[in-house]
C-alpha cells in the first residue's frame, strides 16, 4: 500500500502499516479529532491542545468544559476526547 504525501500527516495509514507504537501522542489526538476547523488542520489542532496540556496525564485532567473552550474544540470533541481517556483508564 503506497501512502502519498507526507506519512507524517496520514496517521491513521501508518497506524494500518506499523501499528500504534509507531505513533506520536499527536499522531493519536489527530486520529481522535478526526478532521480540522475551518483554518485549523487536526494537526494543528492536536497541537494546540498539546501546548495547553503538555502530557497525557494533563489532558487526562481536563474537564469537558476546559476542553470545549479551546477554539476549534468544542463540545462535542471534548466529549469524545473525555471518553476517549475514560475508556484508556
Amino acid at each position: 500500500m503506497a501512502i502519498e504525501g507526507s506519512s507524517r500527516d496520514r496517521p491513521r495509514e501508518r497506524l494500518e502499516l506499523v501499528g500504534v507504537e509507531a505513533l506520536s501522542e499527536t499522531d493519536l489526538i489527530v486520529l481522535l479529532l478526526g478532521s480540522g476547523h475551518r483554518n485549523a488542520s487536526a494537526r494543528e489542532l492536536a497541537l494546540r491542545l498539546q501546548r495547553r496540556y503538555p502530557t497525557a496525564g494533563a489532558l487526562a485532567e481536563a474537564s469537558p468544559l476546559e476542553l470545549g473552550r479551546i477554539p476549534g474544540i468544542g463540545p462535542a470533541r471534548a466529549a469524545s476526547i473525555c471518553a476517549a481517556i475514560a475508556l484508556g483508564r
